[in-house]
């Protein structure tokens, strides 16, 4: 603690205190440092001007008395200040202990609620797994060519690297955020959960992810499917934990190619989702990432970016 603080009065004496026993020490350490002039010589002093002069002796005299007084000046300052240490420090003690006290059953609480949700929510099964992403690549097929047995190929292949999109982006939440955070591919109240994210104190929300990937340009169209999905996964997750759907973030992540990332369209999209979940009454936010920048983004960059997207929310 190295400056006076004002927010709290405990943490105000506390502060003030290790000042004042700081200022004992330093100020006969500082009397010891500086000669006040008593190195000058006679004729050092006489070339000084009348005012020099009045102003030196005055200097030597304060120098004179701090110098007889020390003995009592700095154990006045060492009392005061261990004084005002231990009135500041004891109350500030026993009113964190409560703060942790408090802390630790919320944590508690906030682990049963978690328990409570695992046991609820089901992992998805490899076929249902299968037929979510294949109801995902199909939307990338234009449906006049959906029959063409080329475009039943296309959705083969794109199904396989659907799935590989979405096992790099639970990696990399699992990795920024840990496995006991972080839900995958899991079903509750019928409805399907791409992967979910445990908020770590009760100030912030729970995040609903939806994964997509998209091989072509996106469209208004698809954009509101996609919140509409997620919003309804909102308030489907919202029920199960008996909170309020303001307490849940939904992010739409869209996986795009390198060659997709017109500023100007995303602004758009963003202002299209965002008046689409205004009429559920929730909040949904898409982020649009390439499967590079996914790979190379740091845990520290992605934690900013999910809890600036959070605080715009609230």
């Amino acid at each position: 603690m190295t400056k006076l603080e004002y927010g709290d009065l405990y943490k105000f004496l506390a502060s003030l205190g290790i000042v004042l026993i700081s200022l004992a020490l330093l100020v006969p350490w500082l009397l010891v440092r500086e000669s006040f002039g008593g190195l000058l010589t006679p004729s050092d002093v006489s070339q000084l001007t009348p005012m020099g002069q009045a102003l030196l002796h005055y200097r030597q005299q304060l120098a004179v008395w701090f110098l007889r007084s020390v003995w009592c000046i700095s154990p006045v300052l060492a009392v005061s200040g261990t004084a005002a240490l231990v009135l500041g420090i004891l109350p500030w003690v026993r009113r964190q202990r409560i703060a942790d006290e408090r802390e630790q059953a919320e944590a508690g609480k906030a682990n049963l609620e978690y328990e409570k949700l695992r046991r609820e929510m089901q992992a998805l099964t490899p076929v249902q797994i299968a037929l979510k992403g294949i109801e995902e690549t199909a939307q990338e097929v234009p449906g006049e060519v959906a029959a063409d047995p080329a475009a039943i190929r296309s959705v083969s292949t794109g199904l396989q690297e659907y799935l590989r999109v979405q096992q790099m982006v639970f990696d990399k939440l699992v990795t920024c955020y840990g496995q006991e955070r972080i839900l995958t591919q899991q079903s509750a109240r019928g409805a399907t959960y791409d992967a979910v994210l445990l908020a770590d104190c009760a100030s912030a929300p729970d995040v609903v992810f939806e994964v997509k990937r998209l091989t072509r340009r996106l469209s208004l169209d698809r954009l509101r499917a996609a919140v509409d999905q997620t919003s309804a996964l909102i308030q489907n997750y919202a029920v199960l934990r008996a909170r309020l759907t303001a307490t849940v973030v939904g992010i739409v992540m869209f996986v795009v190619p390198e060659h997709d990332r017109d500023s100007a369209g995303m602004e758009e999209y963003l202002w299209a989702a965002k008046d689409q979940a205004d009429l559920y009454g929730v909040k949904v936010h898409p982020i649009f990432i390439t499967e590079k920048e996914l790979r190379e983004i740091r845990c520290s960059e992605l934690r900013a970016k999910i809890e600036r997207i959070g605080a715009i929310i609230e």
